[in-house]
Protein backbone atom coordinates (compact mmCIF):
# COMPACT_ATOMS: atom_id res chain seq x y z
CA UNK A 1 0.00 0.00 0.00
CA UNK A 2 0.60 3.77 -0.91
CA UNK A 3 -0.11 6.32 0.84
CA UNK A 4 -1.24 9.97 -1.54
CA UNK A 5 -2.12 13.22 -0.32
CA UNK A 6 -4.26 14.86 -2.70
CA UNK A 7 -6.03 18.11 -2.03
CA UNK A 8 -5.08 17.93 1.71
CA UNK A 9 -6.33 14.45 2.01
CA UNK A 10 -4.72 10.83 2.67
CA UNK A 11 -5.91 7.86 0.19
CA UNK A 12 -4.39 4.52 0.59
CA UNK A 13 -3.49 3.17 -2.34
CA UNK A 14 -2.90 -0.33 -4.07
CA UNK A 15 0.40 -0.32 -5.63
CA UNK A 16 0.71 0.72 -9.22
CA UNK A 17 -2.92 2.21 -8.96
CA UNK A 18 -4.07 6.24 -9.34
CA UNK A 19 -6.69 7.24 -8.12
CA UNK A 20 -9.24 8.61 -11.16
CA UNK A 21 -9.84 12.26 -9.70
CA UNK A 22 -5.88 12.94 -9.44
CA UNK A 23 -5.23 12.30 -13.03
CA UNK A 24 -8.59 13.46 -14.42
CA UNK A 25 -9.19 17.16 -13.06
CA UNK A 26 -5.57 17.78 -13.59
CA UNK A 27 -6.85 17.44 -17.33
CA UNK A 28 -9.07 20.63 -17.67
CA UNK A 29 -8.38 24.12 -16.90
CA UNK A 30 -11.06 26.65 -15.82
CA UNK A 31 -12.99 28.12 -19.39
CA UNK A 32 -11.70 25.01 -21.28
CA UNK A 33 -13.81 24.39 -24.08
CA UNK A 34 -15.40 20.18 -23.62
CA UNK A 35 -17.36 17.96 -25.02
CA UNK A 36 -20.35 16.65 -22.74
CA UNK A 37 -21.70 13.23 -23.29
CA UNK A 38 -25.06 12.96 -22.95
CA UNK A 39 -27.96 9.86 -22.13
CA UNK A 40 -28.20 9.69 -25.50
CA UNK A 41 -24.63 9.05 -26.76
CA UNK A 42 -24.30 12.17 -28.56
CA UNK A 43 -22.07 15.15 -27.37
CA UNK A 44 -22.90 18.51 -26.50
CA UNK A 45 -20.37 21.39 -26.68
CA UNK A 46 -19.78 23.11 -23.01
CA UNK A 47 -17.15 24.91 -21.36
CA UNK A 48 -15.67 23.52 -18.10
CA UNK A 49 -15.74 25.58 -15.00
CA UNK A 50 -14.12 23.55 -12.16
CA UNK A 51 -14.61 20.63 -9.72
CA UNK A 52 -17.24 19.39 -8.14
CA UNK A 53 -17.47 19.01 -4.61
CA UNK A 54 -17.56 15.65 -3.28
CA UNK A 55 -20.38 14.78 -1.53
CA UNK A 56 -20.76 13.00 1.91
CA UNK A 57 -22.68 10.48 -0.08
CA UNK A 58 -19.78 9.42 -2.37
CA UNK A 59 -19.96 8.72 -5.90
CA UNK A 60 -17.30 9.87 -8.68
CA UNK A 61 -15.85 12.60 -9.27
CA UNK A 62 -17.57 15.19 -11.10
CA UNK A 63 -17.16 19.03 -12.76
CA UNK A 64 -19.25 22.13 -12.98
CA UNK A 65 -19.78 22.78 -16.67
CA UNK A 66 -21.62 25.80 -18.89
CA UNK A 67 -23.54 25.01 -22.17
CA UNK A 68 -22.60 28.61 -24.57
CA UNK A 69 -25.80 27.90 -26.82
CA UNK A 70 -28.78 28.02 -23.88
CA UNK A 71 -26.12 29.67 -21.35
CA UNK A 72 -27.33 27.36 -18.28
CA UNK A 73 -24.87 24.70 -16.68
CA UNK A 74 -24.66 22.00 -14.63
CA UNK A 75 -22.99 19.69 -12.78
CA UNK A 76 -22.08 16.06 -14.37
CA UNK A 77 -19.41 13.26 -14.00
CA UNK A 78 -16.41 13.94 -14.82
CA UNK A 79 -16.59 10.30 -16.91
CA UNK A 80 -18.59 12.08 -19.20
CA UNK A 81 -16.44 15.33 -20.32
CA UNK A 82 -13.26 15.12 -23.49
CA UNK A 83 -11.99 17.63 -24.21
CA UNK A 84 -12.16 19.69 -27.64
CA UNK A 85 -10.05 21.42 -30.32
CA UNK A 86 -9.99 24.88 -30.33
CA UNK A 87 -12.21 24.88 -33.41
CA UNK A 88 -14.81 22.61 -32.03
Amino acid sequence: MTTVVSGGRRCALQAGAIPARMTAMADFHEGQKIWVEQADGTQRAGIFVGEAVQSWFGGGPGAYVVYPDTRSGEEVAIMRIVARDADG
